[in-house]
């Protein structure tokens, strides 16, 4: 699952074309670094203002700590907004972790192309989240982004 996501991330964000280079990201730089980040981990957290299911409605004041909930966890133990620690350690590990197992599960059958695109992705994902400083420059850019409707 991870894998295939993450490589339709890669032809449709850096992917930079004459056809396609109005949706390409630089991921060097901290509000589309953000939105990858939205979208890679759209199956597993949802980006949404306090209480909206939808990350995209009408902007309200609030910081990301309203913004962060894990999917299947409900409201009371809500990971991201009660301890960023714990929403940090998925992005460091966790996630990581998830990824490495299903690689290499699909090494046994060599089927997977665009490995260096991939590995260049996640060795950049991994330099910008390992850090609390980073981590916090990620989720504020992340903030940004929803508050103020920055992309569709």
């Amino acid at each position: 699952m991870w894998i295939q996501h993450i490589l339709h991330l890669i032809r449709k964000y850096q992917s930079k074309t004459p056809d396609n280079y109005k949706d390409f990201l630089d991921i060097n730089l901290d509000l589309p670094f953000a939105k990858i980040m939205i979208e890679l981990l759209k199956p597993k957290i949802i980006f949404a203002k306090k209480g909206e299911k939808n990350m995209y409605n009408s902007a309200v004041n609030c910081n990301w700590r309203t913004l962060i909930t894990f999917k299947g966890i409900d409201e009371d133990t809500d990971i991201g907004s009660r301890n960023p620690v714990k929403l940090r350690y998925y992005l460091q590990k966790t996630i990581l972790d998830e990824i490495s197992t299903e690689y290499f599960e699909k090494m046994k059958t060599p089927s997977i192309n665009n490995q260096t695109e991939l590995h260049e992705l996640l060795n950049r994902i991994v330099e910008k989240t390992n850090s609390a400083e980073n981590i916090n420059l990620l989720l504020n850019s992340i903030s940004d982004i929803i508050m103020n409707d920055l992309f569709e």
